[in-house]
């Protein structure tokens, strides 16, 4: 419709426990911008505002992960993030036997 903006794209985003620091944080699930729109601002822009809202929220902390081969985004995640100083490991499930 004439007008009215589309959405180009979208943040998932909730908060976390930190027990150790007795705190909370905000973990961002995923960061998508459609293809075409990508480079224009627009996953920066939906950062800042979680950013933002971390912020009026008092939540200590926004994390996130990336993949090593996602060198777009890891070129505005390195401008506006430091990277954490953990290692993420996955585990297989164990499966019942049978």
């Amino acid at each position: 419709m004439p007008g009215i903006a589309s959405p180009v794209g979208f943040v998932r985003y909730r908060p976390f426990e930190r027990p150790i620091t007795a705190s909370v944080g905000l973990w961002i699930d995923d960061v998508y911008v459609q293809p075409s729109s990508r480079g224009q601002g627009s996953a920066g822009a939906l950062i800042d505002a979680i950013r933002a809202q971390a912020g009026a929220g008092g939540y200590d902390v926004i994390r996130w992960t990336t993949r090593e081969s996602n060198t777009g985004a890891r070129k505005l995640y390195d401008r506006i993030a430091a990277p954490a100083p953990v290692v993420v490991y996955n585990a297989d499930p164990l499966r019942p036997e049978g």
